[in-house]
């Protein structure tokens, strides 16, 4: 060292200038830079005192060096996590506290598997892996599980599932002095030519309602003929009548819009039932077969879970404020939500940063 120490500089984040702007205090670099630094000493300031430093605490004892993650509770309480093939060591300070193991995680998945620690909850997450998750009893006692996701949804993964058919049922209310009804049907926004309904409640004249009314629908072109459409009268007496239809045959598994309209007469009515909701079944997003997600993390009070192994571009985002629940069937605006990226190629997840908007970094593009 000197014998007289030189000024202090506070920041040299700038680095060196060049020899041409030697001088040029009117740029706000110039108090963060100099010409040339030699025989520099740092003075340790503010928090970097306080960094503890790197301490040999015990060896790892296994074969491969543990990947580490922070579990903080509070302010003064804290957990240090070391994931290593077949356990999971769990640091208070520089005691380790808790050693569980953790049989299903093999040394590639420990290299890979990604950890999400919130609270009393550490999750641990790979496309191989079942989710495990360990509950915190105790600083020596944690609780080892599956992940326990609820109402996972169900996918199309291009396999054979089974179909329900979609059913309606039109009940029609007349006067008595209404002889004769004309109306109209709706499907997915397609109408239908004026149909005519001769109300008198033969069966005759009620099997010639439903064929016309089965014609017409199989006119539009969503439908077509011989579709496997279905059109009944179930009940039919002076005053009413109740046709029911089902979208069977190559229509099964998809739910219609359906509405119907009397278009000669006030004083009659129309009300439709939709008493069956058509679907295909599908298969579970995540299971055994189909893997599992390779890692999560909490977005606007949703937990986020993602690259997973069969939908590689798909966000399955829980309910909010309700990290387990994955029911995408509940249609209401904190429901959980099965999202995927829409790009000309199959892009997988890698990242996902919660900022003014969600943002999303894949294998390709940001």
């Amino acid at each position: 060292m000197v014998a007289q120490p030189g000024t202090g500089q506070q920041s040299m984040n700038a680095g060196e200038f060049a020899p041409d702007l030697a001088g040029r205090v009117d740029i706000k670099q110039y108090y963060s830079a100099g010409l040339r630094y030699q025989n520099i000493e740092p003075v340790p300031q503010a928090g970097f005192r306080g960094l503890p430093g790197t301490r040999r605490i015990q060896l790892v004892g296994a074969s491969s060096a543990p990947r580490f993650w922070r579990l903080k509770r509070s302010r003064t309480d804290s957990y240090l996590l070391g994931l290593l093939p077949g356990r999971l060591d769990i640091f208070n300070g520089t005691t380790r506290v808790a050693q569980p193991a953790i049989a299903s995680v093999t040394a590639s998945i420990a290299s890979e598997a990604s950890v999400y620690a919130e609270a009393d909850t550490i999750g641990i997450f790979h496309q191989d892996l079942k989710s495990v998750r360990l509950l915190r009893q105790s600083d020596a006692v944690w609780n080892i599980d599956d992940w326990p996701y609820q109402k996972i949804p169900e996918v199309d993964y291009g396999g054979s599932y089974p179909t329900t058919p979609d059913q309606w049922t039109a009940n029609f209310r007349w006067a008595e002095n209404i002889l004769g009804l004309t109306v109209t049907f709706q499907v997915n926004g397609e109408q239908t030519n004026t149909i005519s309904y001769q109300n008198t409640g033969q069966p005759a004249d009620n099997a010639a309602f439903s064929l016309a009314v089965k014609n017409a629908i199989e006119a539009l072109p969503s439908i077509g003929p011989n579709s496997g459409l279905q059109v009944a009268m179930q009940f039919a007496d002076a005053s009413n009548s109740s046709l029911i239809m089902v979208f069977g045959g190559g229509l099964a598994g998809e739910e219609f819009d359906l509405t119907c309209q009397i278009t000669n007469t006030s004083e009659a009515s129309v009300l439709l039932a939709h008493v069956v909701i058509g679907e295909t079944r599908g298969e579970a997003a995540i299971s055994p077969a189909r893997g599992w997600p390779g890692f999560v993390t909490i977005v606007q009070d949703r937990l986020v879970y993602a690259s997973l192994k069969s939908k590689p571009s798909g966000l399955l985002l829980s309910q909010t404020g309700e990290y387990f629940n994955v029911n995408i069937k509940a249609h209401r605006d904190d429901g959980a939500k099965l999202e995927a990226i829409r790009t000309n190629s199959v892009e997988e997840i890698l990242h996902v940063k919660d900022s003014k908007y969600l943002l999303v970094f894949t294998d390709e593009a940001e």
